[in-house]
């Protein structure tokens, strides 16, 4: 579980910024609650704020992290992105603290870096009840933190970003290796009214589609590689690999019994599926998935009755966080209000300000939804000067 991200002079952040999902003093849906023993942290957190506030960033700035710590190195100079509001922040380093829990310990990674130099890294195990243990620390370029396998395997495998369509691939994939999953997304799909009846998998050896498709191996580099949507004639083919051998997967989708590409799906039955697996890790895996504008091309209806079923959900094992627009959200009976957390744009800095509905003192008769959009918590735009336009 995601537990604390700290970040300073990187993107649209300056000074020293936190997120974290620490539960409030708030009672309601105690279940939203996980319970780690030494930690606590919340099952979920929807950020909100104005295009150009930073929501992404922070997203990028974990995409960063997550690249560098599976390189093993800084692969991009970081000059560019420090925050260029400031001249005089380009002399200065950039720095990141990540706080997690996972294999029952707490571990707070410390990354600081200028252009394509670690300045330092580090790595302690927290007691929370204790004072924190050094696991390491260096001032080296080469990243350390694969030489610890339980804080490595957590932020490159269980952090999982979900791109609009790269979380495509990742259904796909699971779709194709897994037929729990391809059962609970058959069964899904009939719930979303997608007009998608159900999904049928046709798999074939790579050498047997090959011995079909060219069988005078004109074309003997096609389809090698896993985890790729090909065009194969005039059907789209994904490629997993299996049992050392390249399978070819045809996935087709049925509507009134009539059969269609997946990939000839409306974009927000696409985006949906990229959804898919959110609500399968939800339910078996501990993994956070964050998620940016979760309710992009999905109808409203649509996304609330998902992320609400999925919050009502006593028993779920993962961490959902996500950027949106959506103000139906904003709604008691779904998010907690320290489960609320909003992205600002400073007006005289131009830098991310983040902070949290629970911030607030609350009156339990406020519509927090109307609230929001009167500006009662900031985080909207501001829209004044349309006014002044000559149309």
């Amino acid at each position: 579980m995601l537990l604390r991200f700290v970040i300073s002079n990187f993107l649209s952040f300056d000074a020293i910024t936190e997120f974290n999902t620490f539960p409030g003093p708030c009672t309601s849906h105690p279940h939203h609650i996980y319970d780690g023993g030494k930690v606590k942290a919340l099952k979920s957190t929807a950020i909100y704020g104005a295009n150009g506030a930073g929501k992404s960033n922070l997203i990028d700035v974990l995409e960063n992290l997550q690249c560098w710590v599976k390189a093993g190195y800084i692969s991009t100079s970081n000059s560019r992105q420090k925050f260029r509001l400031k001249i005089e922040n380009q002399d200065k380093p950039s720095s990141f603290l990540i706080e997690f829990f996972t294999a029952e310990k707490i571990f707070l990674y410390g990354l600081t870096i200028d252009d394509n130099n670690v300045l330092e890294e580090y790595l302690y195990e927290s007691g929370i009840d204790k004072e924190p243990s050094l696991l390491f620390k260096h001032h080296e370029n080469k990243l350390r933190l694969y030489t610890h396998k339980e804080a490595y395997t957590w932020i490159t495998t269980q952090l999982i970003i979900i791109r609009h369509n790269t979380g495509l691939i990742e259904c796909l994939h699971e779709l194709c290796i897994n037929p729990a999953f391809f059962s609970f997304s058959n069964e899904l799909l009939r719930t979303l009214d997608t007009g998608i009846d159900f999904l049928t998998l046709k798999k074939t050896p790579r050498t047997e589609f090959m011995a079909e498709y060219d069988p005078k191996d004109e074309h003997p580099e096609l389809l090698l590689e896993p985890r790729k949507i090909f065009t194969v004639n005039n059907r789209r083919i994904f490629t997993t690999k299996e049992n050392d051998q390249i399978i070819i997967n045809l996935i087709t989708a049925f509507h009134h019994n009539f059969p269609f590409d997946l990939m000839e799906e409306s974009t927000g039955s696409k985006r949906l599926l990229e959804l898919m697996p959110v609500c399968w890790s939800m339910i078996h895996s501990p993994a956070t998935i964050i998620i940016d504008e979760v309710e992009q091309s999905i109808h409203p209806v649509l996304i609330i009755a998902l992320i609400k079923k999925i919050m009502h959900y006593t028993k779920s094992k993962g961490q959902l966080i996500f950027t949106t627009h959506e103000s139906n959200l904003l709604d008691p009976d779904i998010f907690r209000n320290d489960e609320i957390w909003f992205a600002v744009k400073d007006q005289e800095t131009g830098a991310t300000g983040l902070y949290s509905l629970n911030d607030f003192i609350i009156n339990n008769k406020l519509d927090i939804r109307k609230g929001y959009l009167i500006n009662r918590f900031g985080a909207i735009p501001f829209t004044a000067p349309l006014e002044l336009l000559k149309w």
